[in-house]
């Protein structure tokens, strides 16, 4: 049985919603859950099937071990990769937020990109991810501060001084 390591995320309510399945509790923990369940390799990835804009909560976390019948998915087109179809996993651990974040910091700047688009940040931990590189910034901008013509303004201020000014303002202002 070859075993593969990742993540899966859970609603608040311990239901995931790409596999629509509802579990009555979080002690779960290094037990067999037989069903077919969907994980992702990466943190970030796991989030993918959690995000919904008009809840600010975010997903229970979970480090789990896919077992048994397991394929791999990827999709250029839907931009995910390293997700894995398991028709077995075990939940070996049940991630705090504070955990997670830690996680997040060490990502390479891409995939923390990721990340922040996907997880809802307080101020203490955007402070965190600031400074990082120029297109996490821009996120934290985009997705957590709700400033919807970052993109825009950034473009622009590869060709205008005063625009790029006016992005440093706001990223020293996250």
């Amino acid at each position: 049985m070859k075993e593969i390591k990742g993540y899966k995320a859970f609603d608040s309510n311990v239901k995931n919603l790409k596999d629509n399945v509802l579990v009555s509790s979080l002690e779960y923990n290094n037990d067999l859950i037989q069903s077919k369940f969907s994980f992702a390799k990466n943190i970030e990835d796991s989030l993918k099937f959690q995000v919904n804009s008009k809840n600010k909560e975010n997903p229970i976390i979970t480090q789990v071990t896919g077992l048994g019948s397991t394929k791999r998915i990827d999709s250029e087109y839907y931009e995910f990769f390293n997700l894995y179809n398991s028709s077995d996993i075990i939940i070996n651990k049940v991630l705090t937020e504070k955990e997670v974040i830690e996680k997040a910091l060490m990502l390479s700047y891409d995939r923390m990109e990721r990340f922040v688009s996907m997880y809802h940040l307080n101020d203490d931990y955007i402070k965190l991810f600031k400074n990082k590189s120029i297109n996490v910034d821009l996120a934290l901008l985009y997705f957590q501060k709700n400033i919807l013509d970052i993109y825009k303004l950034y473009y622009e201020s590869l060709y205008s001084t005063s625009k790029e000014e006016e992005i440093k303002k706001l990223v020293k202002n996250i």
